[in-house]
């Protein structure tokens, strides 16, 4: 852009002056020409009262302009530069777009500075670092301790907590022999096979055992958790597990013993059934408040009885995951209805179980508990109405001020619903996906209306108002609670997997899954509607874009879903 400095503060005033985020044009001295609103208010100031002030004063006080000023790079090479910023002022961690915007021959004579706000992630990392410190100390206080084990080499690697257990440090030579050499003499052998069977068989590690520590030779009981982990050919390389110090916990058993009756009562209070059900048998039993909460008058029958309890068109889904946790050794746990045979009311209950393992390493019995949720399941049906209520009413705020986009969201909802179902996702992750499509662009109400239908292509600056509107829908929904990764999405739409997208430019895993969705059915919606600078794409060159982008800026699977159900014939409902 070229034109007279008057011109430039003239024209960027007006389009800033109802601008909500934070933004600001300056000269080359350093001094603003013009202020979007959203910063004054930010700052509690008019924005005529920021002009002609300093970059530094405005956003640093008395700290001065930070060594790392992107302002410095910019006029050296007239390029735009990004870098992240501490604003003692505003107390915030901002990243700072600095983008030329006029110039003078080739020297630059304003500069165009939008700041998006990254303080919370930054503290969510430090917050991280901590937790992980903690996680350490709070290993070794309840007598918790982790290992790795890699299987091709028989070595493993091992938490301080794990370290202190067994009365090992640092000089310890960590291999599968020297593991074993710490199983107490009487339980070596069953170890060894059991280890063994787990390896073979790709089962979950789940043992109590003794040890003899190596430092002073004295013995203790331990409880072990693991899980394999695969390589990326398929073969089992690592097991990553836990041990935990039960030894006070067995000694006292016998005392627990004696509370039976005490936890009975509490099972009626708390309206929660226990129950164990013996795979081999098929006799299950139940306590009295399991009986209550499923309305019949025995403690005992076969596993096909009770499977007569639940409702007909839940039945299949109750019995495959009975079917998986026996097979696979899971954790159990699982949600339907049932029927009470006593009044024939319907109740939704969740159960939820931990399976044990006879001598030969399979599953013979699960124990658990059930809890009548009827009243949870309720509240969360009205909850997802009104929720439902709401992101229409959201999603229509765009479509107001941008009538050249209106239907987009809920056509990419639609396409975003679809790839999720191909990729196999469950209701509730799909719900999440299509919930974050309908609110994806809900950041535009900030972008001034005259950049969102300018019938011509976008200057760079104007471009970089518009990419604001990522970081822009954080601030506008941050007050709403959502149960899934609806705000990550919308955040992270726009951002592409080589790191070439926005806000923040991130690459590969740290862009979730559902917002690698979102992005794929968004550039195809995009392609093949009208937009006021130029006419609709035919689907080709659509497919050809993603095609093209596939594994490089948008996630390969996603891409291959999306472009199975356009072939499968998949049409827009408002087309």
């Amino acid at each position: 852009m070229r034109g007279t400095s008057a011109g430039v503060a003239a024209y960027w005033c007006k389009v800033l002056a109802n601008s909500r985020q934070l933004v600001f044009v300056m000269d080359t001295t350093r001094r603003l020409v013009a202020v979007s609103g959203g910063l004054a208010d930010v700052l509690g100031v008019d924005p005529e009262q920021l002009l002609g002030r300093s970059c530094a004063s405005l956003l640093h006080g008395d700290a001065g302009a930070p060594s790392d000023c992107p302002l410095d790079e910019l006029l050296l090479d007239g390029e735009q530069h990004v870098v992240e910023v501490h604003s003692d002022v505003l107390d915030k961690d901002l990243l700072v777009t600095a983008t030329p915007l006029s110039y003078d021959g080739d020297h630059v004579t304003h500069v165009l500075h939008v700041a998006t706000d990254v303080t919370e992630p930054r503290r969510r990392e430090q917050a991280l670092r901590e937790s992980e410190s903690r996680l350490v100390e709070s290993q070794r206080l309840a007598g918790l301790g982790h290992y790795i084990l890699d299987i091709p080499s028989g070595t493993w690697t091992s938490s301080p907590g794990f370290d202190e257990i067994l009365g090992i440090d640092e000089r310890y030579v960590r291999t599968v022999e020297s593991w074993l050499d710490l199983i107490h003499p009487s339980e070596r052998e069953a170890m060894a096979t059991y280890l063994d069977h787990v390896l073979r068989n790709r089962l979950p590690f789940d043992r109590e055992y003794r040890i003899r520590r190596h430092s002073d030779g004295g013995v203790r009981w331990v409880h072990g958790l693991g899980r394999l982990e695969p390589g990326t050919g398929g073969t089992v390389e690592r097991l990553f597990g836990v041990i935990r110090n039960v030894t006070e916990e067995r000694e006292s058993r016998r005392s627990l013993e004696k509370t039976t009756a005490l936890l009975e009562e509490a099972e009626r209070l708390a309206h929660l059934g226990s129950w164990e059900w013996d795979l081999r048998s098929g006799v299950t039993r139940y306590s009295e408040e399991w009986q209550r909460i499923y309305g019949v008058a025995h403690d005992q029958n076969a596993l096909h009885e009770w499977l007569e309890l639940v409702h007909p068109e839940d039945r299949d889904k109750a019995a495959a995951a009975i079917e998986k946790a026996a097979r696979e050794g899971h954790w159990y746990r699982a949600e339907h209805r049932i029927v009470r045979p006593d009044s024939g009311e319907i109740r939704h209950v969740e159960s939820f179980g931990r399976q044990v393992r006879g001598d030969d390493g399979t599953v013979d019995r699960i124990y658990g508990a059930t809890l009548d949720v009827t009243e949870r399941v309720e509240a969360q049906r009205r909850l997802r109405s009104t929720l439902a209520a709401t992101v229409t009413a959201l999603s229509a705020t765009v479509e107001i001020r941008d009538p050249y986009t209106a239907g987009h969201q809920q056509r990419v909802a639609e396409l975003s619903d679809t790839i999720s179902q191909a990729l196999g996702w469950d209701h509730e992750r799909r719900e999440d996906v299509r919930v974050a499509a309908s609110l994806h662009d809900i950041g535009k109400v900030v972008v001034p209306a005259e950049i969102l239908t300018k019938p011509g292509r976008l200057s760079v600056p104007e471009y970089e108002l518009v990419k604001s509107h990522a970081g822009a829908a954080g601030e506008i929904l941050s007050g709403i609670e959502w149960s899934g990764p609806v705000m990550q999405t919308i955040l992270q739409h726009h951002e592409r997997l080589d790191g070439s997208g926005y806000p923040l430019g991130l690459k590969g895993d740290a862009i979730i899954p559902e917002a690698r969705v979102v992005a794929v059915a968004d550039v195809f919606e995009a392609m093949v509607s009208h937009r006021p600078y130029r006419p609709a794409l035919t689907p080709n060159v659509a497919i050809a874009e993603l095609r093209d982008g596939a594994g490089r800026c948008y996630d390969g699977e996603v891409v291959d879903a999306c472009l199975g159900v356009i072939a499968g014939g998949f049409r827009f409902s408002q087309d």
